[in-house]
């Protein structure tokens, strides 16, 4: 979810497809959610809902309650704009400086001096081996592999670093979304993909690849 919203909606009993009648239950403060300013929501692998808001922290939703989790938990920096699950079941934040890695309990930042973003990190997306890409929008984009950082050779060739959507395909190739249009990354070179429908430095700020392997691009 990348447009901020006022509330939370959840749909629920879905009918048939041509008469169907949409129920919606509205989640705000008044029922424990910390913010009412949402950037970003996600199910994790035990099923709990987390939901990163525009500046106080986190909310938990467990199918009854809400739980926060912010500074005093060890994020401190409380706008998140992206939440990610790695496939060891590590919960990644990005946030509007840097990012962070949830141990269960509290929130640890990682550390940029040890090659973790330290810019506003919008997207976080898993490769094809495991590794996990980060957005920076002031490197670019950054690659941790098993506690490596082995990066992207021909990144220089990119015009923007600033960055928001990032989408690993299948054939190794890496796209981007960056504020000078979009982008591909593949075999070591960085090629300017032209959108004719699109002015030449569309702020692209969402990637998305469906069943049918079309790319669906989002701009600002």
């Amino acid at each position: 979810m990348r447009a901020w919203t006022r509330f939370i909606l959840i749909a629920c009993g879905i009918g048939i497809l041509f008469a169907q009648e949409l129920n919606f239950r509205n989640f705000s403060i008044e029922q424990g959610l910390v913010q009412t300013e949402v950037n970003c929501i996600l199910e994790d692998s035990r099923g709990f809902i987390w939901i990163g808001t525009h500046g106080g922290g986190v909310s938990r939703f467990n199918g009854r309650e809400f739980e926060t989790f912010d500074r005093t938990h060890g994020l401190t920096n409380e706008r998140v704009y992206t939440i990610f699950e790695d496939q060891l079941y590590q919960l990644w934040f990005g946030t509007n400086s840097g990012v962070y890695r949830f141990n269960g309990h509290t929130f640890k930042y990682m550390d940029p001096e040890k090659g973790f973003p330290k810019g506003q990190v919008w997207d976080i997306q898993a490769g094809n081996e495991g590794e996990i890409y980060f957005t920076d929008t002031e490197t670019g984009v950054v690659v941790y592999d098993n506690g490596q950082f082995p990066g992207l050779p021909g990144l220089s060739g990119l015009p923007s670093r600033f960055v928001k959507s990032i989408l690993p395909d299948s054939d190794g190739s890496l796209w981007i979304g960056s504020s000078k249009g979009l982008f591909r990354h593949n075999d070591g070179r960085v090629e300017k993909i032209e959108i004719p429908e699109l002015p030449k430095e569309t702020h692209i700020s969402l990637l998305f690849k469906d069943s049918s392997r079309r790319l669906w691009v989002g701009t600002n």
